[in-house]
């Protein structure tokens, strides 16, 4: 179990670096010669992969519960952030660049502004559609890892008792930490002070190796089947409650509503019809606080994207 829970830190770590190592400078990147983005735009996309990397992190565990268990969708996961990530080192070379999105259109000449009070059009920025179809993927597998990778950890220790759960997720934050450091410190100086290409395929190394330890870990990890979603059961909960005559009061597991005989056992695993409730009403008490963190977050990632626009704007 310790092995397998240091696989799982290990993958958490090596994750965190890659994802910061992405995010960091990404608006000097598209700002730079190599996409030459305005600042506008770059904070842009920037914003799109940030939002996007948590907004859909539902989307992730909800597969996890129900069709893929959270190993398969880690690892899926896994491999689809090697391929999405492999397009920023793919697109900091001449080559690359003309292979995924063609050659660089001439910057148009004009007139300047008369007057101050004039508005500029902004050309379409360069290889915008392969570069926000590829972050958006990157943020999906990012978003996917975040949700499943740390109950997946706490599987490997559940059972070792309340004090080795509480080892871990310690060992979890500062996991979280140190990825986060060692790619702030490192591969956003190597992005800055020598090259984009190096810069960024320091993360997919980090990604392909997290990727072949998790894989190597299989046999000694505690997998578990997939038993269904619980954001499932509490949306019919909630259309249940909110609009009763379109909604059928039948139980949420049990789609035709029948109950099964004493000598049955229920077809799906999981929680009951009342544990549902049960976590419904404790969700619907946690959504005030949840929503609380909303503003905070969106102040955070605005300072720290007109940070690096300005640093884009004065290279």
């Amino acid at each position: 179990r310790r092995t397998a829970a240091a696989a799982v830190l290990l993958v958490e770590t090596l994750e965190r670096a890659a994802f910061f190592g992405v995010s960091a400078n990404l608006v000097l990147y598209l700002n730079g010669a190599s996409f030459n983005w305005d600042g506008q735009q770059a904070s842009r996309a920037a914003l799109v992969f940030l939002g996007a990397s948590y907004l859909l992190a539902p989307v992730g565990g909800w597969l996890a519960d129900a069709y893929l268990g959270r190993s398969r969708a880690i690892t899926l996961s896994l491999l689809l952030y090697l391929v999405a990530s492999s397009l920023l080192p793919a697109t900091a070379f001449v080559d690359g660049r003309r292979s995924f999105c063609g050659e660089m259109p001439a910057s148009p000449l004009g007139p300047a502004c008369p007057s101050p009070d004039c508005t500029r059009i902004s050309p379409s920025p360069y290889c915008a559609p392969t570069l926000y179809s590829g972050l958006l993927l990157l943020a999906l597998a990012a978003s996917s890892i975040r949700s499943n990778l740390t109950s997946f950890g706490a599987d490997q220790v559940m059972d070792l008792g309340r004090h080795a759960s509480r080892r871990f997720f310690n060992w979890l934050y500062w996991s979280i930490n140190v990825g986060a450091v060692l790619s702030l410190l490192v591969v956003a100086f190597i992005q800055q002070n020598v090259n984009f290409l190096l810069g960024y395929s320091i993360p997919v190394g980090c990604v392909g190796l997290a990727f072949f330890i998790f894989l190597f870990a299989t046999p000694i990890f505690v997998t578990k089947p997939p038993t269904g979603s619980q954001v499932s059961s509490m949306v019919k909960l909630a259309l249940q409650s909110c609009c009763p005559r379109l909604w059928p009061q039948h139980s949420v597991r049990d789609p035709q509503g029948t109950q099964p005989l004493p000598n049955q056992r229920s077809p799906q695993p999981g929680p009951s019809p009342q544990e549902d409730m049960a976590n419904f009403q404790v969700l619907v008490k946690l959504l005030p606080v949840m929503v609380t963190l909303v503003p905070y977050w969106m102040v955070y990632f605005q300072v720290s994207i007109r940070v690096f626009r300005s640093g884009g704007t004065g290279s």
